[in-house]
């Protein structure tokens, strides 16, 4: 593998002498002032307020980041030619202009900077911080003033795609937040999706504004040298690390589904970095790392979603009822120059875990096949990339589905990647981890065998390909899928009860909500529910053939479900008398960390510092939309409590007059916040 070695220089930054001589493969310039600025910088407010300027050292950061992402689309890794990824990596030194370089050429804090960019990108970074220009201090980047945006207690990054969309709603509807969407646009056409998105949000969810900050980043005069922007995590990092400085070290959020955020290999040809590394754990604990030397005590970065599969994120919008928000929503890798009427490819990685999770959550009428300019499932695969990707995808989920538990880290020793030297919980992350692959590919291969079935007549007819995902799942053993059986039990309901079959077995019970609830779990296996779904009747496909009267009874919530929703008590987490000691220990301990900095006593100051952010984590948790209290009986609590009620005494039913299949459901059906049925076995229900 040879490596190109490349010297960047920002904004007429001098060369250190050291570095001047040969040996680089070549040197480049990014410039953002002038005739011959290469690199953009400006950020826009979508929310009308007074606006204040970002400090000098949020402005450098901002610089900093800028700098790399423009820097990796400069150097070429070898293009398409380079099949076997010879040029894959490269090293990259960069002369980068700041206000303070003291600060910044701290060993410490480039070594963190080097080490977390080496691991998302698979380069070699190096950096040189000189003193920058008095007029270089300036940037066109404001951001709104805290107490003007509804005082926003965290900062969710929306890329435009699917899964930070569900993080900005679940935000608000699962944790009590208030946050502010902020969001890069590194073309034009980008900045009218987000804005589409947000809007969106804003008319669902009324209880909060959705203040946006839109930061526009992007190269001009000539197309990048490099697409794949493996530094864009840190971009967008970066960015929301900024503004929660201007919030009072707000959280910062940086969204993706838990399987992609594992950067697995799929297949021989996705190792390491080829595959994104953009919400992977240990990124983000070395870019954590490098945040707390920059802003000591300031905001951290996490990913929200990384227990959850492409699925289990998808049904957030059933959740908060904006399924019709995913059409606006764009996850293809090969989106730039397609029309607006097919505006994913549906063969690249990205596309074909979005086809699968959208199937499996009950959203594809919101996630045509006519939107994708190859429906992988009928249409013929061409060869390269989308057969390597769809036939990968399935074999992976497969592999996983069929290996041990116990085996699946040794399988992939890439997970041991995932349990940061920081967990104390490692143990539990990692089962936490080894379920969520087993959910995933449960969830993919019956997608699959769903799709079989749905697709059988146009395969037999020879309206769908034999070359199809489908095609090739029923004539290949390397791909096949799990066979496509009759009916092996029954859980139907016929006027006011429901027949239940199971090996050989039957049993009448009368209907209830609870049953409903089982019923839908039992029509799609490993997909998990919101309870505010199940609560409130949305019953999808599985209703669709019902006349109006029934659809609308089949899981209406009975009046004793009414009375759980309505009986809580409303008290705050926290009482007034609480909460003011608590604001009196914080000026205590900010006067501690002020003394112990002015003492060079670092040690005390991290104590100080670790018990104020735990005091006002709880601070923030009890606080809702507006800064009112929380109660104790949240929305989401009263609907877990009414859905489990109803599923227990169903459950009950079901074992006074069918033993076994209770038996069968105590074991396969989990009630919580999220309800799922997940059985250890391959059960075919009528439903």
């Amino acid at each position: 593998m040879t490596t190109t070695r490349v010297l960047v220089r920002c904004d007429g930054a001098p060369i250190p002498a050291a570095l001047a001589g040969t040996g680089w493969s070549a040197q480049r310039s990014i410039t953002t002032r002038g005739a011959s600025a290469n690199l953009a910088i400006s950020a826009q407010s979508l929310a009308a307020t007074v606006l204040t300027r970002l400090n000098q050292r949020q402005a450098d950061l901002v610089r900093l980041a800028a700098y790399v992402y423009a820097a990796d689309q400069e150097i070429s890794r070898g293009g398409q030619a380079d099949v076997y990824g010879r040029q894959w990596r490269r090293e990259i030194f960069m002369c980068i202009p700041v206000a303070d370089p003291t600060f910044w050429m701290r060993d410490a804090l480039r070594e963190h900077l080097a080490t977390a960019l080496s691991f998302l990108t698979d380069d070699r970074w190096d950096f040189t911080f000189t003193a920058a220009p008095l007029e270089h201090g300036q940037l066109p980047i404001t951001v709104g003033a805290a107490e003007l945006l509804g005082r926003p207690d965290s900062v969710i990054l929306l890329s435009g795609g699917a899964d930070s969309l569900c993080a900005a709603i679940s935000a608000v509807t699962e944790r009590g937040e208030r946050p502010v969407i902020v969001s890069h646009r590194p073309a034009p056409h980008l900045d009218a999706r987000q804005k589409r998105l947000v809007d969106g949000v804003r008319r669902r969810l009324p209880g909060w504004e959705f203040p946006h900050l839109s930061f526009a980043i992007h190269r001009m005069g000539s197309d990048a040298a490099e697409t794949s922007q493996r530094s864009r995590a840190f971009l967008y990092a970066c960015l929301g690390i900024a503004v929660a400085g201007e919030l009072g070290a707000a959280p910062v959020h940086l969204p993706d589904n838990g399987i992609v955020s594992l950067n697995l290999p799929m297949s021989a040809q996705l190792v390491g970095a080829l595959a994104s590394r953009a919400t992977h754990p240990m990124f983000l604990h070395q870019l954590n790392g490098f945040v707390r030397h920059v802003f000591p005590g300031g905001p951290q970065i996490s990913n929200p979603l990384w227990a959850r599969t492409r699925p289990e994120v998808l049904s957030v919008l059933a959740g908060a009822r904006c399924e019709d928000l995913l059409q606006e929503t764009v996850s293809c890798s090969h989106a730039r120059g397609r029309p607006s009427v097919t505006p994913h490819c549906g063969y690249c990685s990205q596309c074909v875990d979005r086809r699968f999770g959208s199937i499996a959550a009950s959203l594809g009428e919101h996630d045509l096949a006519e939107r994708y300019g190859l429906d992988i499932f009928k249409d013929a695969l061409p060869e390269g990339e989308a057969k390597t990707v769809a036939e990968s995808y399935v074999r992976f989920a497969r592999t996983v589905h069929d290996t041990p538990d116990e085996l699946l880290f040794e399988t992939f020793p890439q997970l041991f990647d995932c349990l940061v030297p920081t967990d104390r919980a490692a143990h539990e992350t990692a089962q936490a981890l080894v379920a969520l692959l087993k959910r995933h590919a449960r969830s993919v291969l019956n997608v699959l065998a769903t799709m079989i079935a749905r697709l059988s007549p146009e395969l037999a007819s020879g309206r769908a390909s034999d070359n199809s995902l489908v095609g090739l799942a029923v004539v290949r053993v390397g791909v096949s899928s799990p066979a496509v059986k009759e009916p092996t039990a029954v859980f139907q309901r016929t006027g006011d009860y429901w027949t239940l079959k199971y090996r050989g077995s039957t049993a009448h019970i009368e209907h209830r909500a609870g049953m409903a609830y089982l019923h839908r779990l039992l029509a799609h296996p490993c997909h998990s529910f919101h309870v505010r779904e199940l609560l409130a009747g949305g019953a999808g496909d599985i209703a669709a053939a019902d006349p109006p009267a029934r659809r609308q009874d089949l899981a209406a919530p009975r009046s004793d479900d009414l009375r759980i929703l309505t009986d809580f008590s409303a008290e705050p987490i926290l009482d007034a008398r609480a909460k003011a000691e608590l604001r009196t220990r914080l000026q205590e301990l900010e006067d501690d960390i002020q003394e112990a900095n002015q003492h060079n006593n670092p040690e005390r100051v991290a104590r100080a510092q670790a018990e104020f952010d735990q005091i006002l984590d709880i601070l923030r948790a009890s606080q809702g939309f507006a800064g009112r209290d929380r109660s104790m009986a949240s929305d989401t609590e009263r609907a877990r409590k009414a859905v489990s009620a109803a599923m227990h005494r169903a459950l009950a039913k079901i074992a006074q007059s069918h033993a076994e299949l209770h038996r069968h459901l105590d074991r396969s059906v989990t009630i919580g916040v999220r309800c799922s049925y997940e059985p250890d076995s391959a059960t075919h229900w009528m439903t």
